[in-house]
C-alpha cells in the first residue's frame, strides 16, 4: 500500500500556496462553514451547470485510458440521491470480471481500509485514542533484535505510542514489514551496492511475487529488527503497520476476529453488503486485463489496505460518516480534526485522514478543509473525500494498468476538479439560500432597534454582512472600536479605525427552530490589515478569530452571540441579541 499520490495536486494550484493571504478584504471568518450548506443543491441552476462542467472534466481526464476503469460519484448528505455518477469502462477488461463498470462493480480500496481500522477502535466502549498501545498489547515491549545493541537509535519506544499515534502515522514505527527486497528471488542486491543475501535477514514472507503472506506471528517474531523512523509524535511517517496493530487491539478486547467485529459494528448496520476483506466473486470485480493482483492476499497488513468495495457502498459509507450516523456528531467532529502538520502548508493528517486545505476555491478566499483518505494498492487507486462545509461526499475508484499514461494521476485530478468546479457553485447555492432564509431587515419598534443583513452577489466576503446594526438608537458597529479600547484616556471620536461585522453559524449549536450564530468584527480597512500582516514572517497574523470569539460579555451574555428563530423551511422569523436583551422581527427580505 503506497501513500496517496498528492504530488499531483501541487501542480493544480489547489493546495495552499506559500504566499497565501487571509480571506478577501482581510476578513478572518470562523473556520468551517460560513453559511448553512444548501439543502437542495441538485435543483440549483449553478450546481447543475457545474455538474455538467465536472462531467466534461472527468471525461477529459479518463478519456485516454484504454486499460483502466474508473467510477466516480458525488453526493450531498442533504439529498437521498447522488448529484452525479460517472463510469469509464475501458475497451478491454479481464474476462474473469465485469465487462461494463457500474456502481455495484467491486474494486480494491487500498489504504482507504485504514479508515475502517481507526473507526473500529472508536466503536469500542471505554477505549481512547490516547491509550498507550502497550495497555492492550504488552508483548510489544519484548520486540527487539538480539543481534544488535538496544538503544534509542534502534529500539521503538512502544510505551510512548498511543492508539491515536498508530492511526495518524505519528508512531514513528517502520513503514512496512511485508515489503522487503530480500524476500524477492529476482532481486540482485550486489547490483545495487547492497551486501549479498546470505549476510542479511530475510523476512521470508510478502504476499506478492509468489511468496506467502506475512502473518501476525511473523510480525511479532521479526518486526523487532526494524528500527524506528522517528521518535513517537516527532514527525509523521507513513506506516502500514499502525492499522494492523489497531486490529489486534480490537480482537484482543472483543474476542472476535477484526472482520467479524467490523461487520457487526459498521458494515451490517449500514447495509454495506459488498464491502469486506474477503475477495469477492471474480464475476463482480473490476479486474484489469491479465491482472494478477486482484486476488493477492497481503496477510496481516490487509487491515491497512486489503478491503474491497463498490462505488455505492463507499458513497453510502461517506454519507453515514458525514451525517454522524456511525458516531455521535461530537465524536465525528473530533475525528475529523487534524492530529499533526506535514511539511506541506496545504496538508494536515488526522486518524487516518489526509486533510487538504485550499484558499483559492471560493470568492471569499477562506480556508476550506477537504477531509480525504486515498488508496493505492497494486493496480488500484481510490479516494474518499468529505467536505463538511458543504455537506459533500466524493468517491473515486479506479482499477487498471499502472503503466498506462494518466492512470496514476487520474484520481487526484478528479478530486481536484470536483473541488475547483463544484464548490463555487455550492457556495452560490448556499448564498441564495441564506438570502431567502436569513438576509433582510429586522426591526423592534419598542426599542428603536434595526438590523440589516445582506448576502449579495456583489459581496465576495464570507458569511452574512451586517450592513446596519442599531440598538436603542445606538450604532453598535460604529461604536464598537471605542468600546474595545479600555485606555483611561480614550482616543478622540473619529480617530479609531472603522469596524466591519459579519455573522457565521455556530457549528452544531442549533435546535429544530433556533440557530446560534456568532458575529466577527474586523477592525481597520483591508489595506491596514494587509500592512499589519506584512510585518510578520508567518501567515495571517491578524487572523485570530478563534481567540477573539465570545470575549466581550455583558451580564453573562456574549455581545457577539446572535440567535435566529426559524420556522418552515428554516426561514427566519426573528433575530435575538441576548446581551442587548432585544428581539427583532424580520420585516423585509434581503437582497
Amino acid at each position: 500500500m503506497q501513500p496517496p499520490r498528492f504530488l499531483a495536486l501541487l501542480g493544480l494550484g489547489l493546495l495552499v500556496p506559500p504566499g497565501a493571504l487571509a480571506a478577501v478584504d482581510g476578513l478572518c471568518p470562523i473556520i468551517g462553514a460560513v453559511l448553512p450548506a444548501p439543502t437542495k443543491p441538485a435543483s440549483h441552476a449553478a450546481v447543475q451547470n457545474a455538474l455538467a462542467d465536472f462531467r466534461t472534466a472527468v471525461e477529459k481526464i479518463v478519456g485516454g485510458l484504454n486499460r483502466t476503469a474508473v467510477s466516480v460519484a458525488v453526493k450531498s448528505i442533504q439529498e437521498p440521491d447522488s448529484l452525479i455518477e460517472l463510469h469509464h469502462t475501458p475497451p478491454t477488461l479481464d474476462p474473469r470480471g465485469v465487462q461494463k463498470v457500474d456502481a455495484n462493480s467491486i474494486y480494491r480500496l487500498g489504504s482507504i481500509s485504514k479508515i475502517f481500522a481507526a473507526l473500529a477502535v472508536l466503536k469500542l466502549d471505554g477505549v481512547s485514542f490516547d491509550d498507550k498501545v502497550t495497555k492492550y498489547l504488552p508483548e510489544l515491549r519484548t520486540l527487539g533484535d538480539p543481534t544488535r545493541a538496544e538503544d534509542a537509535v534502534s529500539r521503538v519506544e512502544w510505551d510512548e505510542i498511543t492508539l491515536g499515534a498508530l492511526a495518524s502515522h505519528l508512531s514513528g514505527i517502520a513503514a512496512d514489514y511485508a515489503i522487503d527486497f530480500a524476500s524477492f528471488p529476482g532481486f540482485n542486491p550486489t547490483q545495487r551496492g547492497l551486501p549479498p543475501k546470505k549476510n542479511i535477514t530475510d523476512p521470508g514472507c510478502a504476499g506478492i511475487a509468489g511468496i506467502r503472506p506475512c502473518t501476525e506471528k511473523d510480525f511479532f517474531e521479526g518486526f523487532g529488527s526494524r528500527a524506528p523512523v522517528f521518535a513517537p509524535f516527532s514527525a509523521p511517517a507513513y506506516s502500514n503497520i499502525g492499522s494492523p496493530l489497531l486490529s489486534f487491539v480490537v480482537e484482543r478486547l472483543t474476542n472476535k476476529s477484526y472482520a467479524e467485529f467490523f461487520q457487526a459494528a459498521v458494515l451490517q448496520p449500514l447495509g454495506l453488503n459488498d464491502t469486506g476483506m474477503k475477495k469477492p466473486e471474480d464475476s463482480r470485480g473490476v479486474i484489469p486485463l491479465n491482472d494478477t493482483w486482484w486476488s493477492t492476499d497481503i496477510g496481516f497488513e490487509a487491515t491497512a489496505g486489503g478491503f474491497y468495495s463498490t462505488l455505492n457502498d463507499m458513497l453510502k459509507f461517506g454519507d453515514a460518516v458525514l451525517s454522524s450516523k456511525i458516531l455521535s456528531p461530537a465524536a465525528t467532529r473530533k475525528w475529523f480534526k487534524p492530529m499533526t502538520n506535514t511539511a506541506s502548508l496545504g496538508m494536515q493528517l488526522g486518524a487516518p485522514w489526509e486533510i487538504l486545505r485550499a484558499t483559492n476555491v471560493t470568492r471569499d478566499q477562506r480556508a476550506i478543509e477537504i477531509v480525504t483518505k486515498g488508496g493505492d494498492i497494486f493496480n488500484y487507486r481510490s479516494t474518499l473525500a468529505m467536505i463538511p462545509d458543504y455537506d459533500l461526499v466524493l468517491t473515486v475508484l479506479l482499477g487498471g494498468d499502472s503503466a498506462e499514461k494518466g492512470m496514476s494521476t487520474a484520481v487526484p485530478l478528479i478530486q481536484a476538479a470536483a473541488v475547483k468546479i463544484l464548490l463555487p457553485a455550492l457556495e452560490q447555492a448556499g448564498k441564495e439560500q441564506a438570502r431567502a432564509t436569513h438576509a433582510g431587515t429586522y426591526r423592534d419598534e419598542a426599542t428603536n432597534s434595526t438590523a440589516v443583513l445582506e448576502v449579495s452577489d456583489a459581496d465576495a466576503g464570507p458569511g452574512i454582512r451586517v450592513a446596519r446594526l442599531v440598538v436603542r438608537g445606538v450604532d453598535v458597529i460604529a461604536t464598537y472600536p471605542a468600546m474595545r479600547n479600555m485606555s483611561p484616556n480614550p482616543p478622540a471620536a473619529g480617530t479609531l479605525p472603522p469596524a466591519r461585522l459579519r455573522l457565521y453559524p455556530a457549528t452544531g449549536v442549533a435546535s429544530a427552530c433556533r440557530q446560534a450564530w456568532r458575529g466577527v468584527y474586523s477592525i481597520g480597512a483591508p489595506e491596514q490589515v494587509a500592512a499589519d500582516d506584512a510585518l510578520f514572517p508567518w501567515l495571517q497574523n491578524r487572523c485570530v478569530t478563534w481567540a477573539s470569539t465570545d470575549r466581550d460579555v455583558y451580564g453573562l451574555q456574549a455581545l457577539d452571540r446572535f440567535v435566529f428563530n426559524t420556522g418552515k423551511d428554516a426561514v427566519t422569523g426573528s433575530l435575538e441579541m441576548p446581551a442587548y436583551q432585544v428581539k427583532m422581527v424580520r420585516v423585509a427580505e434581503g437582497s
